[in-house]
């Protein structure tokens, strides 16, 4: 009943792919890591595409299927990455307008081509600064996107049921849960969105 994507590179996303965001059974979902807003850093990174670019994917996307929420990678704190280079990351997490982002603070790994050729010097300290400011403002962002769900039907895949509370995805891979039944587990449910917050919505089997 659903077709779900998982972590799409931008570089080789095009037109066909954003086609088959419109088939019936896709999930209103997109998993697309940007990694960096800042056009240097995504090439230290080897990353092949530009932050020019990568916006212009998601205007495509969202031109293609316009309430589909959209998810992101970032590394935080690369070799390197001036304030003003992270406060481009920012600027594009807002213009993007994340759903969700899975960000990580950078660190060394030994025989990677970033460790031969770059000096990890962005102090602990403020990698996690760097790190809180994102996860702030993903909060906001999410809990001010949530609300559209309420008092809305929304279609949860149900993945468990734990004394009396079920849990699943809805289509925009948003967790929900409402109290049910362990006969549940497997079915698409339809709930009533009651209560929406920052990293879950509660309802009522409608």
């Amino acid at each position: 009943f659903r077709i779900h994507w998982t972590a799409a590179d931008p570089q080789y996303f095009n037109d066909y792919q954003i086609e088959a965001l419109i088939l019936p059974k896709q999930v209103n979902y997109l998993h697309l890591p940007a990694q960096s807003g800042d056009n240097e850093i995504l090439k230290k990174m080897n990353r092949h595409y530009t932050r020019e670019q990568y916006m212009d994917l998601i205007e495509k996307i969202r031109t293609a299927r316009p309430e589909i929420a959209i998810g992101t990678d970032l590394v935080l704190g690369f070799c390197g990455e001036t304030e003003e280079q992270f406060q481009n990351t920012v600027n594009l997490f807002k213009q993007c307008d994340f759903d969700i982002a899975y960000q990580a603070m950078y660190s060394e790994r030994s025989g990677t081509s970033a460790a031969k050729a770059f000096k990890d010097d962005i102090p602990k300290v403020e990698k996690k600064r760097r790190w809180q400011v994102i996860q702030d403002l993903m909060e906001e962002t999410t809990h001010r996107k949530n609300q559209k769900y309420l008092q809305q039907i929304v279609e949860v895949l149900v993945d468990k049921c734990e004394e009396g509370i079920c849990s699943g995805y809805s289509n925009e891979m948003k967790l929900a849960q409402f109290l049910g039944t362990s006969d549940l587990v497997g079915r698409i449910i339809k709930i009533k969105i009651t209560q929406a917050e920052t990293w879950v919505l509660k309802g009522v089997v409608a």
